[in-house]
């Protein structure tokens, strides 16, 4: 009833909003093929958008739908997503999740052998935890920075 109140478009960013908390919790409950039916619902749906009223929806969309796709080890389509995301976050100034972004490319990138994109997307994943003060995900990215470094070798 509430939603019925709302304008069409914030309506549509609260469905989808939603899917993207459904797919999480699908996920949780290590319900793999239910998650990515229902994030890439998601996706299609934030990409049929225009104008979003809350822009970290779509890289919030994108990011667990690429990171189903990636442990379904469906990698060129990791990058297409995630190279949306990075178009739409420099298009609209947004740094929302640009070190997480960052990360899952460098892995897909260091799982499909271009060590050497791996390597730029680790570093800059490196800097964007560094500058956030963000310690969990900035240690985690260095130790995955030193197995890329060991593979070039």
């Amino acid at each position: 009833m509430l939603l019925k109140s709302l304008p069409a478009a914030l309506v549509l960013e609260t469905e989808i909003a939603m899917a993207n908390s459904l797919g999480l919790i699908y996920d949780t409950l290590e319900e793999q093929n239910r998650a990515l039916k229902t994030f890439h619902q998601a996706f299609e749906a934030v990409n049929s958008i225009r104008t979003l009223n809350d822009q970290t929806l779509f890289v919030r969309t994108c990011y667990n739908y690429a990171y189903c796709l990636f442990y379904n080890k469906e990698y060129q389509r990791v990058i297409d997503v995630m190279k949306k995301v990075e178009a739409f976050s420099q298009t609209n100034h947004l740094s929302y999740m640009g070190g997480r972004s960052c990360h899952i490319l460098a892995m897909t990138y260091k799982t499909t052998g271009n060590l050497k994109l791996a390597k730029q997307y680790m570093e800059k994943a490196i800097s964007i935890f560094s500058l956030k003060k963000n310690k969990e995900y900035l240690e985690k990215a260095e130790k995955d920075l030193n197995r890329i470094r060991s593979e070039m070798d």
